[in-house]
């Protein structure tokens, strides 16, 4: 039985930012929680971030824990999303867990895209909120002709909150460098060995990013389809 969340970030602001974010973070999650956050001024790999926190961890800690691991621009727009999510891997099979993610995954293994590499909506599942600091409005990936249940079964889940057992899962791929690719390549080693990976819309957050497309995507895309897909 899961009693505790542990929620990690990698961040290059400031102690400032930091005492804030952890401060939303205590007061949202509604349940015992501990939180790390990895200074990382020097641009240091996600997948070698995420597995150093994960390894520094005691047996004790990692047995009673459910982790979260997040993007530092985000905000929680519930209290007690960390009891709900204690309850569901309590109830449940899960072993990971997001907030947006595809029930097919394709060859070109870009996750929002269909087999034509096109945007069609029919395998996507979640809904994350943006906003430009002024406004917010949701994406949804789970269509209006959907309904996404508590918890939805996928293939891959996207990053920007990515919670999981850490007993049952293998650990972050660090042959990918930098802020791409750490949470696919996690997903579908962690799905080909019969992990339960789920969407669930039961935790709404606010990400101040839309994200972009960069060379270092576009290089650990190839890095993962020749790894792991070809």
């Amino acid at each position: 039985m899961k009693n505790q969340i542990i929620i990690a970030y990698s961040t290059n602001r400031d102690e400032r930012f930091q005492k804030e974010f952890n401060k939303h973070l205590k007061k949202s999650c509604g349940c015992d929680v501990e939180i790390i956050a990895y200074q990382n001024n020097s641009g240091e790999s996600l997948t070698h971030v995420y597995n150093n926190i994960w390894s520094k961890l005691s047996f004790e800690c990692i047995e009673k824990s459910i982790f979260v691991f997040c993007h530092h621009d985000i905000k929680f727009k519930s209290n007690g999303w960390g009891k709900n999510l204690l309850n569901i891997f309590n109830t449940s099979d899960a072993d990971i867990i997001g907030v947006a993610g595809t029930d097919q995954f394709y060859p070109h293994a870009t996750w929002w895209l269909d087999a034509q590499q096109q945007f069609n909506q029919k395998d996507l599942w979640g809904k994350v909120w943006h906003t430009d600091g002024k406004r917010e409005w949701p994406t949804n990936f789970t269509t209006p002709n959907k309904k996404c249940a508590k918890i939805q079964p996928v293939k891959v889940v996207d990053g920007v909150c990515l919670a999981f057992n850490p007993s049952t899962c293998l650990d972050f791929d660090d042959d990918f460098e930098g802020f791409h690719y750490y949470e696919i390549s996690f997903c579908h080693r962690n799905l080909i060995e019969g992990r339960k990976i789920y969407v669930t819309e039961t935790i709404p957050l606010v990400h101040e990013s839309g994200g972009k497309l960069s060379e270092e995507w576009e290089a650990n895309r190839q890095q993962f389809i020749k790894k792991y897909l070809k």
